[in-house]
C-alpha cells in the first residue's frame, strides 16, 4: 500500500438552526470514506482486480484494517492505470465508502425461543445465529464464515475476535461452531 487518505467531513446547514435536539438542519456525519492508493504485481494481477470489481459489482461490504480501519465499507470505484513503469500489474485508487446498516430487531417471545437464541439479520450476508449471554455475543458459524467476515459484521477486528477465542483456530472453523464476537 502507498497511501491512505480519510477525509472526515460533516454536513453543515446554510441556515440558521435552534440549539436543542438534532433536527434535519443540524450539523451532521456523512458516510466515512477511504481513499487507497497503491500498485498490483505479479502474474495473478490482472485475477485481483477482476476480484475486486466483482465485489463492487455484486455489493459485498469490505472491512479495511490498516493504518485507519473501516468497517461496513463498499467499493465505490477502482480506476486503474496500466502503463510501461509497471510490468505485470497496475496501479490503483481505491474509494471506499460506509455503509450505513439499519439492523430493525424483532423481540422474540420467551415461550416460542426457550433457549434465548435468536436469529439477528446481518446485512447482505443473510440470517447469522446469536447467543446473548450476561453481554458476551456469540455467532454460530455457518457456511463461508471467517473472522475477517465476522469483524465486518459485528463491527469489530479480528485481532479482538482472537482474543476472545485464544483457542479457537481462525483456520479451521467449522460449521455450527459457536465464538464469542462481543
Amino acid at each position: 500500500m502507498v497511501e491512505e487518505r480519510v477525509p472526515f467531513e460533516v454536513q453543515i446547514p446554510t441556515r440558521p438552526v435552534e440549539k436543542g435536539k438534532d433536527i434535519a438542519d443540524h450539523v451532521k456525519r456523512t458516510a466515512r470514506r477511504l481513499s487507497l492508493t497503491g500498485e498490483v504485481v505479479g502474474p495473478d494481477a490482472g485475477d485481483k482486480r477482476i476480484q475486486i470489481w466483482a465485489m463492487a459489482e455484486r455489493g459485498d461490504l469490505v472491512v479495511y484494517d490498516g493504518r485507519n480501519a473501516a468497517y461496513t465499507m463498499l467499493i465505490k470505484s477502482m480506476p486503474t492505470e496500466h502503463d510501461y513503469k509497471i510490468a505485470n500489474g497496475f496501479r490503483f485508487t481505491l474509494e471506499l465508502e460506509e455503509a450505513r446498516i439499519v439492523t430493525v430487531t424483532q423481540s422474540v417471545p420467551e415461550s416460542t425461543d426457550p433457549t434465548g437464541t435468536a436469529a439477528a439479520a446481518t446485512g447482505n450476508q443473510g440470517m447469522q445465529q446469536l447467543e446473548q449471554k450476561t453481554g458476551e455475543v456469540y455467532a454460530t458459524i455457518k457456511s463461508g464464515d471467517s473472522f475477517w467476515r465476522l469483524a465486518g459484521t459485528f463491527k469489530t477486528t479480528t485481532a479482538a475476535i482472537q482474543a476472545l477465542n485464544p483457542g479457537v483456530d481462525p483456520r479451521k472453523l467449522q460449521v455450527g461452531q459457536k465464538v464469542r464476537v462481543v
